[in-house]
């Protein structure tokens, strides 16, 4: 089977051997020191040249996340994990980055910090793999938070970030649903 899908299915690890679920669990300060498993969660159509071991996400790869509810709703707790991770919360439907949260999760909202990478490729996975809402929501979250705190050129990627994506067959999938309040990281 395909290694991405595997993975995404719950059916094979990551290339060092840490299945999805593994790190769903992880604590923030893994999520920080750690900087292998974000092309997985997120994968992107380029090769990674930090991780060259991770998955390009293929045409046939972005038309199985289309078609498979499943496969979205796992991207979505991915997705949830990371909000968590920068300390974004639903406020009335929208995400913001938690004012109770603590500094360490904003820490992306600086000059320069590693994570807007992160946010980037983020962004552009979830629109490659159609969850198109989350993925806009997401970029618009960020080029609010960050429109006087973050470099400008960190704000053109951010905003430019779903460009150059081949078109995906005209099915819509339904947008995921996240809880409004609370973390909601995910249970093995």
């Amino acid at each position: 089977m395909d290694p991405l899908l595997a993975f995404y299915r719950h059916q094979a690890p990551d290339h060092r051997g840490r299945w999805l679920q593994e790190i769903w669990r992880m604590s923030p300060s893994w999520l920080e020191q750690h900087h292998d498993y974000i092309q997985w969660l997120f994968p992107l159509p380029e090769l990674s040249p930090v991780n060259p071991q991770a998955p390009r996400l293929t045409l046939e790869h972005r038309c199985e996340f289309l078609r498979d509810a499943a496969l979205r709703q796992e991207l979505g707790r991915s997705l949830q994990l990371m909000l968590d991770f920068f300390g974004l919360a639903a406020d009335a439907g929208i995400w913001r980055p938690a004012p109770n949260a603590p500094r360490a999760q904003h820490a992306w909202l600086n000059r320069h910090n590693h994570n807007q990478l992160r946010i980037t490729r983020m962004i552009r996975s979830l629109i490659a793999c159609g969850l198109l809402n989350e993925g806009l929501q997401l970029q618009q979250c960020v080029l609010l938070a960050g429109q006087y705190r973050v470099a400008p050129q960190t704000l053109e990627f951010w905003r430019h970030a779903h460009e150059g994506l081949p078109p995906l067959p005209s099915a819509a999938p339904v947008p995921i649903e996240f809880p409004t309040s609370g973390s909601a990281k995910p249970h093995a």
